[in-house]
């Protein structure tokens, strides 16, 4: 089995190709933050495939951007020195989702060396963290879903206080395993509309007349329980598994001495 922990480089290029040649749609036309944000990455990367690295720290710093970069180190069209800068400043940023996009690209022995799929939870929390770094994890792996001190977005669960709730044990455990025990207000709920539609989200307030789903990003949406048709939850926790994968055994003991410190 390859599939999971190696990349198709001439695959993700021309899925890149494909994509860039498919109409721009009427939204992403004209003024607009997204579209502005994606006209200055692409003069950024022009500049850096001409060997100017003054710009790599703006690209490195969104998704889109370093997204952009590595493509462009995997196409070659980042010439040296520029090109082993590039792998280094992106290869060293705290954000997971942005770092390894180009940790792939050092040599074997330079890689961190992450707890990947056999994670030992005793090992885990015999390791002392610290808090600060576990709040900078935090706000690049979390707050997709989560809130903490005001910090994130009002999706899943409110952090704040969850060191009151569980020890680092039981976190651990619920990281793990998120499906072993899901409160009901944290059931993922899909309602099922007579117009054909379906929407998920978690039930945020319910009346007589209305539902009110609040859904991923923090958008609640308020539904006429005379459209509904039906309603169901799942029993699989809309958290996936696997989160603690790609952090080293010292990035996870930070992430979780910092949880434990919301009291």
């Amino acid at each position: 089995y390859l599939g999971g922990h190696m990349i198709d480089d001439r695959g993700l290029l021309l899925l890149r190709d494909w994509i860039a040649g498919l109409p721009v749609p009427a939204w992403q036309k004209g003024a607009g933050e997204v579209r502005t944000q994606r006209d200055a990455e692409e003069a950024a990367l022009i500049l850096l495939k001409k060997g100017d690295v003054a710009p790599l720290d703006t690209l490195l710093a969104t998704g889109s951007g370093a997204l952009s970069v590595a493509l462009a180190v995997i196409d070659g069209s980042i010439p040296e020195p520029a090109r082993a800068q590039t792998i280094a400043k992106g290869s060293a940023l705290t954000d997971p989702l942005r770092r390894d996009l180009f940790e792939r690209f050092l040599p074997e022995s330079q890689r961190r060396k992450v707890l990947g799929p056999d994670l030992k939870p005793a090992e885990l929390l015999a390791l002392k963290g610290d808090a600060a770094r576990g709040q900078a994890l935090f706000a690049s792996v979390c707050v997709a879903c989560h809130r903490a001190q005001e910090v994130g977005t009002d999706f899943g669960p409110d952090l704040s206080h969850i060191g009151t709730k569980w020890n680092q044990a039981a976190m651990l455990e619920q990281i793990l395993t998120p499906s072993k025990i899901i409160e009901p207000q944290w059931k993922l709920t899909t309602v099922e509309l007579k117009n054909g539609e379906s929407k998920s989200g978690f039930p945020a307030a319910s009346t007589a007349t209305e539902l009110t789903l609040k859904q991923a990003g923090g958008v609640t949406e308020k539904i006429p329980v005379a459209d509904i048709v039906k309603t169901s939850a799942s029993p699989v926790s809309m958290m996936p598994e696997g989160l603690l994968q790609s952090l080293t055994a010292e990035e996870a003991a930070d992430l979780l001495q910092y949880l434990g410190s919301l009291k």
